[in-house]
């Protein structure tokens, strides 16, 4: 018999831990003394409290180690296995996405008072709301207007309200800046509402007076707000802090601005949002060559560079899957944020590289960023590196939408490489878009670059 003292030690554990394991009946001594109350244990238990020990460090609760002590059929473990690493990988996009939030923001946390502003910048989901609204249109060069038309609208609204309707008991007021309508009209919409407490009430019922009108917005997952004091601050310091914001981490806005107004009769705070989704390119395509003519291209030597990132395989029948690519990728993209060249700094770019069909009609496509220092001592789990040497490439810009892409890869190798008598086209080494910071989701002012690799002919 072991004391438990001495048991303690064996297992490097504390006297309370093993006492603890006793009351939950995880590990019950071999033998109590009824008149000291010693517990003693034996040492085939050790090997018991080491399975204790190594389910813990897995991440399970007491609770569920219990469970699986007790049930030991493979299929049984096997379930709890598997539900407890789709848990930890959770965690980890979690703490992740805190890291690198904290490492967004900590800069700005110790500034003095001038970026207190920028400290207040959160990314959140913002539910639904359903709004009695008033509207109006106002010309976008009448900006000195603006803030006595929203007040205004604001006591419209207000009185109609509360002849008829009952306001939600949320203490806020909104505000929308859409653009009119009409495509060629010059005015800005604005758009004031008060939230309802009873949308399907007022709706059905046609009880909404003139010029009243009902708006639901539907939930919204990522919204960055900022929170700030209307007294201290102008509506445009603080759109430009979000825009600043938004750059350097490579999100892009969606939809029009909102203004959420909370007020009582000592304070009134302004929280502006708006919604984002990430920046960086979602769906790039495989090369697909048609007989257009593209802008002239040019030879650049690209030096070597180490790039980190996720290979798939694909065949010319499955290249509409690799859009599906790009966006899965991203899922896990924060996890290795921090080990890249950061967004909004020089040389942040992204690849979608393209090696060479094999045999089997397959070839591999891999989603690539470039490292930071270009050094890496650990390849996280999952991913993969890639260093590609120094060569020389025919680059051509592919503007605006993603058709540009094919015209820049059928300009190359229908008309470029067929007219040179000095430079061939190097098999050996794989093609790619390079996605720059000026890459805007195929939009009209999008910019990215194909690249070709090239050799001097022998």
């Amino acid at each position: 018999m072991i004391k438990i003292g001495e048991f303690a030690k064996l297992g490097c554990v504390s006297i309370k831990t093993l006492r603890h394991y006793d009351r939950l009946n995880l590990l019950k001594p071999a033998w109590v003394d009824v008149y000291s109350g010693y517990r003693y244990y034996e040492l085939p238990q050790l090997m018991r409290l080491n399975e204790i020990l190594l389910f813990k460090l897995m991440g399970f609760s007491l609770e569920n180690i219990s469970y699986l002590l007790e049930h030991r059929s493979p299929e049984q473990v096997q379930s709890l296995l598997q539900s407890q690493e789709q848990n930890l990988r959770e965690q980890q996009q979690e703490a992740a996405e805190r890291l690198n939030w904290l490492r967004a923001s900590q800069a700005q946390l110790v500034q003095q008072e001038s970026d207190i502003l920028h400290a207040q910048l959160l990314v959140k989901n913002q539910p639904a709301l359903a709004l009695a609204v008033v509207q109006e249109d106002l010309p976008h060069d009448n900006r000195a207007a603006l803030r006595n038309q929203v007040l205004r609208l604001r006591s419209v609204l207000e009185t109609a309200v509360s002849r008829s309707l009952r306001a939600a008991a949320a203490p806020f007021w909104t505000v929308r800046f859409t653009e009119a309508q009409d495509e060629e009209s010059d005015l800005l919409r604005i758009e004031v509402g008060l939230p309802l407490e009873d949308a399907q009430r007022a709706a059905t019922s046609g009880s909404l007076p003139h010029p009243l009108c009902l708006q639901h917005l539907p939930p919204r997952e990522a919204v960055l707000t900022l929170l700030y004091d209307p007294d201290r601050y102008q509506p445009e310091e603080a759109r430009l802090a979000m825009f600043d914001w938004a750059q350097h981490n490579a999100w892009r806005f969606e939809g029009p601005f909102m203004e959420l107004h909370y007020e009582d009769d000592e304070k009134h705070l302004v929280e502006l949002q708006r919604e984002i989704q990430r920046s960086l390119p979602p769906q790039p395509v495989p090369p697909q060559r048609r007989k257009q003519i593209m802008a002239t291209a040019t030879i650049t030597r690209k030096p070597a560079q180490l790039y980190i990132g996720k290979t798939r395989s694909f065949t010319m029948n499955t290249t509409d899957a690799i859009g599906t690519f790009w966006t899965e990728f991203f899922q896990d993209w924060q996890t290795i944020q921090h080990l890249l060249i950061a967004p909004g700094t020089e040389g942040f770019h992204s690849l979608g590289l393209c090696y060479p069909v094999r045999a089997d009609d397959n070839f591999d496509y891999m989603v690539a960023f470039p490292l930071k220092d270009n050094k890496l001592t650990h390849v996280p789990d999952g991913f993969e590196i890639a260093m590609l040497p120094e060569q020389d490439y025919v680059v051509v810009e592919a503007p605006g939408p993603k058709e540009s892409i094919h015209k820049a890869y059928d300009y190359i190798f229908s008309t470029w490489l067929p007219q040179q008598t000095e430079w061939e086209h190097d098999r050996d080494q794989p093609d790619f878009e390079l996605y720059p910071p000026e890459f805007n989701d195929f939009q009209e002012d999008s910019l990215l670059y194909v690249y070709v690799p090239i050799r001097r002919k022998a």
